[in-house]
Order: C-alpha cells, then structure tokens, then sequence
C-alpha cells in the first residue's frame, strides 16, 4: 500500500558551482517524478534554503531510494516524516461545452 511521506530537505545556504550546475538535472527528474506521481508536492523556500517534498510510495525505504537518486542528494540535510494524510486538489483539463 502507498503511503505518503513528508521530506524536509535544507540546503546550503551559499550554494557552489557544483549545486548550482545540478539543478536542471534535478528537475527533470523532480518532472518526471511528478508525471509518474510520485513525487505530488515541490515547494522551494524564498530563500532557496529549504525544500519540501511529499512522495508516494511504499516505504520509507523507497523514499530514500529515490532521494540518493538525486543530483543534489549530497547537499541534502533531511528529515523524512510518514504523514497519517496528505490532501490536495485535483486538477484536469475542463471539459468542453457542447452548448
């Protein structure tokens, strides 16, 4: 059964070349994560210091699976958090109207 886990990632607060080199990478995996929906929530912090993440998945085992698979792992300080629920609006394309 999936569950939904709560990351709670802070990064450097003067990030090198390295990190910033890596962060196209690590949206286009964060994209194709999402497509997947896996990954369901990305929320940055203003000062780029934190991040937050919710991911579904089986175990908290898996969520550092797919973490350590992140170009920017190695600048990771996380917490991981088992959430009881994790609620969210749907979204999706109206229909159109025949009238």
């Amino acid at each position: 059964m999936k569950r939904n886990y709560l990351v709670d990632i802070h990064f450097p607060e003067t990030p090198d070349d390295d990190f910033i080199n890596r962060i196209p990478q690590q949206r286009m995996i964060v994209n194709k994560l999402m497509e997947k929906g896996i990954i369901t929530t990305y929320a940055l912090s203003a000062d780029r210091t934190r991040l937050w993440i919710v991911i579904q998945t089986e175990s908290n085992r898996m969520v550092n699976e797919i973490l350590q698979k992140m170009p920017l792992y190695q600048y990771m300080e996380l917490l991981i958090h088992e959430l009881a629920f994790h609620e969210s609006p749907s979204f999706s394309i109206p229909q159109p109207s025949m009238n």
